[in-house]
């Protein structure tokens, strides 16, 4: 099963023939492209029962009923005429009618490509269309595909005709490309929210969600009396994605079905672009400290983005995900450029029963080691509860920490 924002792509089911007649009858939808409407129930239940049985063969599932509006698959090698490679397959899509015009296609082939570069290994995706299918087109060209050859006289078996067929082609490293400049676009688009003294000479960064800006009152409070009533600036930084904007690499989902996205190279160059102050922009707001921190992943982000530059002065990491896959292994193979690392957990963290995020408890031990080894001035503490307590409180006292150094 894959997941967009709205929806569900999951294996065909025998109760979904109502919903595919309903949307398959259609004239408008099957002879465009090369099938003749459902002419019953019956007829939809053999189509799922025999055409739809591909191993990447997907029902489009809206997720607030669940509910088959649509089909997409990746089409493998021996099963398309497009390709005899084993690493490049054909896509095919189709929607019902009521759902034209609200972008639920291209969401779905996004996903696709993502599933068939990032999950499948392929090298080339292949796509057609039939002369006069427009909608089809456009779809492909908005998704990144782009145009390889037509040929005359193509055999529709289904429609017993022979039209014009027009191929597509998107690769891997293209794919990669647009991606790559989509991901950008979106962390361009941050929002930014200031909090404390603006000419404060102590620059606090902070990476947020919505949940986080919910309590980001009570803990700019906590962090003025923790840090005997110092002023600073807090940047909180609003990220679109938790789990891609601020993942240092690729990772599987650890809950649920949301993977990490490793988008947290170009959070970086955000923030190293727009929030760290120049070197003549701290001498003209005299600027004398900055420091980094945040919340669980974001807390992660922070310790990350120390063995990335030299352009924080301390890290503040309050219950970091440093269960993240390979983390400490990456702490060892590399040196961080930071002269100070708080480090805090809660002591009910590590008994969770999800095997991968139970790990967290060793984890944040050995990166204690780590740090303390290298020479850091680091400091572990552990709060009373479980991840989801006082998590305000417990980034002040982060913060606290490093501005009372």
């Amino acid at each position: 099963m894959l997941e967009t924002e709205r929806l569900v792509l999951r294996r065909w089911e025998d109760g979904d023939a109502s919903d595919l007649y309903e949307y398959a009858k259609d004239p408008d939808v099957g002879p465009i492209a090369g099938w003749p409407p459902h002419q019953s129930i019956e007829e939809s239940r053999e189509v799922i029962k025999n055409v739809f049985t591909g191993r990447e063969a997907y029902a489009v599932c809206l997720k607030t009923d669940g509910k088959a509006i649509g089909a997409i698959e990746l089409k493998l090698n021996g099963y398309t005429d497009m390709t005899d490679r084993d690493d490049e397959c054909e896509l095919g899509f189709w929607l019902g009618k009521p759902f034209w015009g609200q972008g639920i296609i291209p969401e779905a082939v996004h996903e696709m490509l993502r599933h068939a570069f990032e999950d499948l290994g392929m090298t080339k995706v292949w796509c057609g269309y039939y002369d006069g299918n427009t909608k089809s087109k456009r779809v492909q060209e908005k998704c990144g595909f782009r145009y390889q050859w037509t040929t005359q006289d193509v055999d529709v078996p289904l429609m017993h005709e022979k039209r014009i067929g027009h191929v597509n082609c998107l690769t891997s490293g293209v794919w990669k490309t647009e991606e790559r400049k989509t991901r950008k676009a979106q962390v361009s688009a941050f929002q930014v929210l200031s909090f404390g003294n603006p000419e404060a000479d102590t620059l606090l960064i902070q990476m947020v969600d919505d949940h986080d800006l919910e309590v980001i009152e009570n803990e700019v409070s906590y962090i003025e009396k923790l840090s005997g009533g110092q002023c600073f600036d807090l940047k909180a930084i609003r990220v679109n994605n938790w789990n891609d904007d601020l993942s240092p690499w690729q990772a599987p989902a650890v809950f649920g079905n949301e993977e990490f996205g490793g988008g947290a190279k170009e959070t970086l160059e955000f923030v190293l672009g727009k929030i760290v102050p120049t070197p003549d922009e701290i001498k003209s707001r005299g600027i004398k400290r900055v420091f980094i921190g945040g919340y669980s992943l974001a807390a992660l982000f922070a310790l990350w983005a120390g063995y990335q530059t030299n352009a924080f002065d301390g890290i503040a990491s309050a219950s970091p995900s440093v269960w993240f896959p390979q983390f400490t292994d990456f702490m060892q193979e590399n040196e961080i450029h930071t002269e100070a690392v708080y480090l805090s957990l809660g002591d009910r963290e590590e008994r969770t029963r999800n095997p991968v995020m139970s790990k967290v408890g060793a984890a944040i031990r050995e990166a204690n080691n780590l740090l303390a080894t290298s020479g850091v001035d680091c400091e572990l503490e552990w709060n009373k509860g479980n991840h989801f307590k006082d998590p305000d409180l417990r980034t002040a006292k982060a913060f606290a920490w490093l501005m009372n150094r």
